[in-house]
């Protein structure tokens, strides 16, 4: 898991699920695969570059965001090897990459619809306690994450 700063609520939640993830398969969460705090794609190409040179490297990869993912897929384009990549955030073009980029997909225009109405409702005064809203996610197979 290579994710964004533990201070982002959705970067804790994305941590949240993927610890869920792999307790739900049997498998426990090992620290040395984890890097957290990653906030570009070059911090994200050292920390994929960083855990690919592990003495036992991880066999898949689980990018918080878009910036994580863009950064991964740098890496595994020039080092060749074959590792599973899901990443959280869809990217533009993701189709049309070389090395395919399976995803946690959302839809940006209700995320940005729901947080305007959001901000409209306290900027009239309601002052009701915060409201979490959860939006659907899809899994876009491009062919990435289904590596065995």
């Amino acid at each position: 898991m290579i994710g964004d700063k533990t201070t982002i609520f959705t970067a804790v939640e994305r941590f949240r699920g993927y610890c869920e993830a792999l307790e739900g398969a049997g498998l426990e969460v090992d620290n040395a695969l984890v890097r957290l705090g990653v906030r570009d794609t070059g911090a994200a190409e050292s920390a994929t570059s960083e855990l690919l040179s592990l003495p036992k490297p991880p066999t898949a990869l689980f990018t918080g965001n878009n910036r994580i993912t863009a950064g991964a897929l740098r890496v595994l384009s020039r080092n060749g090897r074959r590792v599973a990549l899901v990443g959280f955030d869809d990217l533009e073009l993701a189709e049309l990459l070389v090395l395919p980029a399976t995803v946690v997909a959302y839809e940006p225009a209700e995320l940005g619809r729901q947080a305007a109405e959001l901000l409209a409702r306290r900027l009239a005064g309601d002052d009701s306690p915060p409201q979490r809203v959860v939006l659907p996610t899809t899994l876009v197979a491009r062919g990435a994450g289904e590596m065995r």
